[in-house]
């Protein structure tokens, strides 16, 4: 009886709130991403939590949605109170995107506290290995996730971002079978 070894999981993070762009690494070393799947002696599970992407990437084993997710009582508190508008005009400006950084309504914390509400996205994190953070805005999850011990390491890593535009993840149909 053969068993087989249990999957390596890893969850790309996409926090931005807007559509990822297809973006080129002018870089010559791969992505992590591709770095885990070429060289992982075990099968490798990619699974997704996002914000805002609304492109499917084709096989990942899980993509988790944040968008229609009820918003937390602090981020309905700050939209009555106009605090999301504001951090629209000050994008607009160095100073701005300074103060927004350092704010409660930084995309960043508002995609920490969506997916720290989301059931499916906290089970998802903590049954994986890694989770690599595609974007600046996804990379406070990925920082939280690791020092609270819910994975086992953390990377940021932007040239993962283009994963099922630029090329694809392999599928169950792609492994060689004995």
């Amino acid at each position: 009886m053969t068993r087989t070894a249990k999957p390596f999981r890893i969850v790309l993070l996409f926090g931005s709130g807007v559509e990822t762009q297809n973006s080129v690494a002018l870089a010559a070393e791969s992505s992590k991403l591709r770095q885990f799947l070429e060289h992982s002696a075990r099968p490798v599970d990619v699974s997704v939590i996002s914000l805002g992407l609304r492109r499917n990437i084709p096989g990942s084993a899980d993509h988790v949605r944040l968008d229609d997710s009820t918003r937390s009582a602090t981020d309905r508190l700050l939209a009555i109170l106009g605090a999301f508008a504001l951090r629209r005009w000050f994008a607009t400006f160095p100073l701005g995107r300074l103060l927004n950084s350092l704010g409660p309504v930084d995309q960043g914390r508002v995609f920490l506290r969506t997916a720290k509400r989301h059931a499916h996205a906290m089970r998802l994190l903590r049954s994986t290995n890694v989770v690599i953070a595609t974007d600046v805005e996804s990379t406070k999850l990925g920082w939280t996730a690791v020092h609270r011990g819910w994975v086992d390491d953390a990377f940021y890593d932007y040239r993962s971002a283009p994963v099922g535009v630029t090329w694809q993840l392999p599928s169950e149909d792609d492994t060689p079978r004995d």
